[in-house]
């Protein structure tokens, strides 16, 4: 070997070294890979990676701080979604967006499992989910969803049915203590009226005996879209007739009409919020949201607020 050759067999035996390591630490697929399952909006998918705990990788589709009213399909949740074993949505026209990203991943579309679907046999004696389709809020219907998406998970993923059935119970039991906080602490509040943004309470006020005097929309806006005159007329002559202390707006949507109302009004502005975030203190998971919106219902509609724990 000539002493020009010499180094080129060193970088070539470096470069075969440098490749082979490259392979074992990227390309080795010998590790069982978590099964996807995406969900479309953050509180349920919360209570899907509950429910999963380990064994599988939970991912989100709709972006933190976005209306699933006015989101649309993306090409980063077709992709998701084609990677993913099954697909969990809430149905009833909240999040068609979602479905139709399966649609787009054609063959590699996974089975998708929908929240008022999985609810409808537990509800009312027609087998309907309510007409509300913000059935998450709503932790007796939470519960019921728990329930039936276990089954589904244990049928889809036997290998992991013990786990699920364990975390089931644990989530089960936590969703009945969540309820009967909701049910004693809105049974001690005075006013029982109150005014929201759209109509992503009404279960909770169906459910725990609130009154919604006024919704300022009665169609899910897009960030953006403004009330009309008379639906701010009519909230404020809510606000006078009943004495109300606070409106209550929604991170998700504008809230000029709610500022506006409290410049009129001198009532102070809460904020509900439908959806949380993972990345937002506590909003992080499906019951610290639940609970925070259960501690600003409760200063709202106290005669003397005090601040938020």
């Amino acid at each position: 070997m000539s002493a020009n050759s010499r180094p080129i067999g060193a970088l070539l035996l470096f470069l075969t070294t440098l490749t082979g390591c490259y392979e074992r630490a990227g390309g080795d697929t010998s590790a069982p890979q978590k099964p996807v399952v995406a969900v479309s909006i953050f509180p349920v998918a919360s209570l899907v990676d509950q429910l999963t705990g380990d064994w599988a990788e939970v991912v989100t589709l709709l972006p933190p701080g976005t209306s699933p009213h006015s989101a649309g399909m993306s090409a980063d949740q077709v992709r998701t979604v084609s990677r993913a074993k099954l697909l969990v949505v809430v149905g009833t026209g909240l999040d068609p967006w979602a479905e139709k990203a399966a649609v787009a991943s054609g063959d590699k579309a996974p089975p998708i499992l929908r929240f008022a679907d999985l609810i409808a046999g537990a509800t009312s004696g027609s087998g309907a989910p309510p007409a509300n389709n913000h059935l998450w809020l709503d932790p007796v219907l939470a519960k019921q969803f728990v329930s039936a998406l276990a089954v589904k998970l244990e049928e889809q993923f036997p290998e992991h049915a013990a786990a699920t059935r364990a975390a089931a119970e644990r989530l089960a039991s936590d969703l009945v203590k969540l309820d009967q906080e909701y049910r004693e602490q809105l049974a001690a509040v005075p006013q029982k009226e109150l005014i929201t943004f759209h109509n992503a309470f009404d279960l909770i006020a169906e459910r725990y005996g609130l009154k919604i005097l006024v919704r300022l929309t009665d169609i899910e806006l897009s960030p953006g879209a403004e009330v009309t005159p008379d639906k701010f007329r009519e909230a404020i002559d809510a606000v006078r007739k009943y004495h109300l202390k606070t409106l209550y707006c929604e991170p998700e949507f504008p809230d000029q009409a709610i500022r506006a109302l409290q410049r009129e009004t001198g009532a102070e502005v809460l904020t509900l919020d439908p959806e949380g975030s993972p990345a937002v203190i506590g909003f992080r998971t499906y019951q610290e949201l639940m609970r925070k919106n259960l501690q600003t219902l409760v200063r709202g509609q106290s005669p003397h607020p005090g601040p938020l724990p």
